[in-house]
């Protein structure tokens, strides 16, 4: 059996790039820290246009939209932003 592909994060109040393992078809981002966290999936993304907002203590799935022609899109790599710096308060789960 395979170890669960899960990696715990410290966002800080400046973007940094996360390198997925594999690319996955949708991740589970997990917020245990005290502040709002954001996730980006472009390197232009900011916190009010292009990453989505995820409060203390919540947790959502992310799944990019199938293309038009009706393929999955996969993610490679995500962005994380804080409100404020914590350390391993992120968590990110690789799914499918």
């Amino acid at each position: 059996m395979d170890k669960i592909k899960v990696k715990t994060y410290s966002p800080t109040t400046s973007k940094a790039k996360i390198t997925l393992t594999e690319p996955c078809a949708k991740v589970l981002i997990k917020n245990f820290g005290d502040e709002s966290i954001y996730i980006g999936t472009t390197q232009d993304s900011t916190k009010t246009n292009g990453m989505i907002r995820i409060p203390p203590s919540t947790a959502q799935f992310y799944e990019p939209q199938d293309l038009k022609d009706g393929r999955k899109q996969v993610i490679s790599e995500l962005y994380l932003q804080g409100d404020a710096a914590s350390s391993n308060t992120v968590e990110i789960m690789e799914m499918r």
